[in-house]
């Protein structure tokens, strides 16, 4: 006669615990590689503020109203990135 012992279903057990872990390190390892991955593909959307860029805004400082500060530096800004990205493409294209 085979004798059962009673199971608690329930209760975690140490193996269930660190496969648990095990799953969840592996997950986040994953999303976390992915993620990176598409960042480093991904183009650079921001601008370092060089004196370039801070002399440029700087002038849109002295606008009248704050919605025309706001333009000025939306205007500058989307300017620049596109220089960046005409640059971006040539560099490219040799």
């Amino acid at each position: 006669m085979a004798t059962h012992h009673p199971t608690f279903y329930g209760a975690p057990t140490r193996r269930r615990i660190a496969a648990a872990v095990a799953a969840t390190t592996t997950t986040a390892a994953l999303v976390g590689s992915l993620l990176l991955t598409f960042d480093a593909a991904s183009p650079t959307l921001w601008l370092a503020p060089s004196p370039q860029v801070l002399e440029l805004v700087s002038r849109c400082d002295t606008l009248p109203t704050r919605h025309a500060r706001e333009e000025c530096a939306r205007t500058v800004v989307a300017v620049l990135l596109q220089r960046r990205q005409q640059q971006s493409t040539q560099l490219a294209g040799r």
